[in-house]
């Protein structure tokens, strides 16, 4: 089966204009647009612009993320010994199929 994702790595680039960009050598994956700045809201600006580097950080980290967690539900299927009626694996693979928009 083959990944309908963009290939990795994603990045983010830095703030143009300061809206975040996550991309990959092709172009562009996902854009985090900069939160409104009103003025006397500069803790409020801060916090989202945090929330927004976290998104987009998250974001990039995505592949990497399912790429590990595939290797764990292969690790777990090798090594698994008896669950009870829902294993790890279980919900891992239902994690995967959510990340690549499969249904179960």
């Amino acid at each position: 089966m083959t990944d309908k994702h963009t290939r990795r790595p994603w990045r983010i680039v830095d703030e143009i204009g300061g809206d975040l960009y996550v991309r990959d050598d092709g172009g562009v994956i996902a854009f985090c647009a900069k939160p409104m700045r009103w003025e006397g809201q500069d803790d409020r600006y801060t916090s989202e612009m945090a929330e927004c580097h976290a998104n987009a950080r998250l974001i990039a980290a995505a592949p990497d993320l399912l790429a590990a967690l595939e290797k764990c539900v292969e690790h777990w299927r090798c090594v698994r010994e008896g669950y009870s009626s829902i294993s790890p694996e279980d919900i891992a693979r239902a994690a995967i199929s959510k990340a690549k928009g499969e249904t179960t």
